[in-house]
């Protein structure tokens, strides 16, 4: 496994992604509203598939959103990408 230090920046963002298939977010709640900037540099490197960080309860779920407001950028992720 190759790990790639990144300063988040547009240019390195694509740069690490470059020549990949897939981009895995796994960010927390911290970083929920940095992965459309995660998206757009993947889309620009050519990576053919982004899994954003869902990795929780149900985003999509209206109740989950009542219970859970910040899960509403996991929502508005997954509008994003579709």
């Amino acid at each position: 496994m190759t790990v790639l230090k990144t300063d988040y920046s547009d240019e390195s963002l694509e740069a690490a992604f470059k020549g990949k298939d897939v981009v895995i977010s796994a960010v927390g709640a911290t970083g929920f509203g940095e992965q459309k900037k995660f998206v757009n540099a993947a889309i620009r490197a050519g990576v053919k598939r982004f899994i954003p960080s869902e990795f929780s309860v149900n985003s999509q779920n209206d109740a989950v959103l009542q219970l859970l407001p910040l899960f509403g950028q996991k929502k508005e992720l997954i509008e994003y990408l579709k």
